[in-house]
């Protein structure tokens, strides 16, 4: 089973990381990243076009026209001062055009680099059953 885990990066570089997994839910830890850090996550954000995808990528018939079941998921939120947009992409869902798959490898190359970045390994367990 993948760990459940939410990430916070806050507009000052504070890192918050809170445990979801059974068992493990209590846990709570916090770091902090280089202002640059949030820059560069914010320019791929632009990059990648995550403002214009849907709030919801599973049931989009563009990002997610045939799926799998049982894989993990992840949400990013990016609060800016135009307000807060939000991307729920479950990663068992697959993409009906080649430009839309590119686009959701690039969402998921971006989860990945929010993770890389804010060393979230460090604090991430297997979830126990």
């Amino acid at each position: 089973m993948c760990p459940a885990y939410r990430l916070t990066v806050d507009r000052s570089g504070n890192v918050s990381f809170a445990s979801l997994n059974p068992g493990d839910s209590a846990r709570v830890e916090s770091g902090l990243v280089a202002p640059s850090v949030l820059d560069s996550l914010y320019a791929r954000a632009l990059r990648i076009g995550f403002f214009a995808l849907p709030d919801t990528l599973m049931g989009n018939s563009t990002f997610c026209s045939r799926y799998a079941t049982d894989l993990p998921g992840a949400t990013v939120t990016i609060d800016t001062n135009a307000g807060t947009k939000s991307v729920n992409d479950y990663h068992g869902c697959a993409a009906n055009t080649p430009a839309a798959s590119g686009t959701l490898n690039e969402l998921r190359i971006f989860e990945a680099a929010i993770d890389t970045l804010t060393q979230s390994s460090r604090w991430i367990q297997p979830s126990r059953r």
